[in-house]
């Protein structure tokens, strides 16, 4: 059910790019919307689903982008939490930074900054647990009741396995076998999945129902980060998307962050500032994250005379003051001093 929905959205916003007809994104959205929130989809197929969801909303029925990014952000950290071998969770990174930006951006071209801070706090968690391989949910689940994490473990990654299973049914069923044995094997696969899926559910809210878990596998509650920043302190998070670039800035006793936009930054200037940041670091020899596990860099780039370096980061952070410091702290109620 779940592969066909999905290839059917498919199917019609193809049709869509084809026919500029409404009704057919109309109907792709649909689509997707349904096999996103099929609970007993293969976690990985309905986040794909979710995505296309979210992305088609956001150009053709914005009201509707909150609810799918909700679910896509719910999913990804569901997905997320599962034990990855390296490579995975290497592709897992791109995805995960960004499915969180867009989702953040469509909360804020909603008016929803409070909602644009918990998603970007959850991309961020996702994105560092990854990299550091960090203690998953599960892990600190893990630590107060062992049974029950590896419970939830081992039913999360029967799900996904049973929900692959599915789809290879699916494509069989869809070349026409109708051989009553196969028939009753495929029913008990299905409601055998449906049980692993009402698990799922089950143990979800069990755990949730746990002190300190409460938010499990959920974004944290904007109120709950803004109330855990130092006194007399700001924290400012950036949300750079092809569609805007903003900042969000975070501090204790407001009930919502400040929103500033940066009216002067884009991404394509954000990439260069990066890029060239990273040149020069790498001409020093100093240690950046693309580095492989032996410390050694991957690239040889040629050492830069130190006059030009200099220039360059100066250059670099004269930039960033120009596009971005002074617009948070125009934001901050602060005034700008130039020399």
């Amino acid at each position: 059910m779940l592969t066909c929905l999905h290839s059917l959205g498919t199917s019609f916003y193809s049709r869509f790019k084809r026919s500029r007809s409404k009704a057919d994104v109309l109907q792709a959205i649909t689509l997707f919307r349904d096999a996103a929130t099929l609970i007993t989809g293969r976690p990985t197929t309905r986040l794909s689903a979710a995505r296309e969801w979210g992305l088609l909303c956001r150009l053709h029925d914005l009201p509707q982008s909150l609810e799918a990014f909700r679910v896509a952000i719910e999913l990804l950290s569901q997905v997320a939490g599962l034990e990855h071998t390296v490579q995975k969770r290497h592709r897992n990174l791109m995805d995960i930074s960004d499915l969180t930006m867009t989702a953040a951006a469509t909360a804020m071209d909603r008016g929803e900054l409070g909602t644009a801070v918990e998603w970007l706090e959850q991309g961020r968690c996702l994105v560092w647990s990854q990299i550091n391989q960090l203690r998953s949910p599960v892990d600190i689940l893990r630590a107060q009741d062992p049974a029950l994490a590896e419970q939830f473990l081992t039913v999360s990654k029967a799900l996904e396995e049973f929900g692959s299973r599915d789809e290879e049914v699916e494509s069989v069923d869809a070349g026409g076998t109708d051989d009553m044995p196969h028939l009753i094997a495929t029913q008990d696969e299905v409601l055998a999945h449906v049980r692993l899926a009402q698990e799922y559910q089950i143990l979800l809210a069990k755990i949730r129902g746990i002190l300190g878990f409460e938010n499990f596998l959920r974004p944290i509650k904007t109120s709950d980060l803004m109330a855990k920043l130092p006194e007399n302190s700001a924290v400012v998070t950036f949300v750079i998307h092809q569609d805007r670039c903003d900042a969000l800035i975070l501090k204790r006793g407001l009930s919502l962050p400040i929103h500033v936009s940066l009216s002067k930054l884009t991404p394509t200037k954000a990439v260069n500032l990066r890029d060239d940041l990273r040149s020069v670091l790498r001409s020093r020899g100093l240690r950046v994250r693309d580095v492989n596990p032996e410390g050694m860099m991957r690239h040889i780039i040629p050492w830069l005379p130190k006059g030009r370096g200099e220039a360059t980061i100066s250059k670099i952070l004269q930039e960033l003051w120009v596009v971005v410091v002074e617009g948070v702290v125009h934001g901050l109620g602060g005034k700008v001093r130039r020399n």
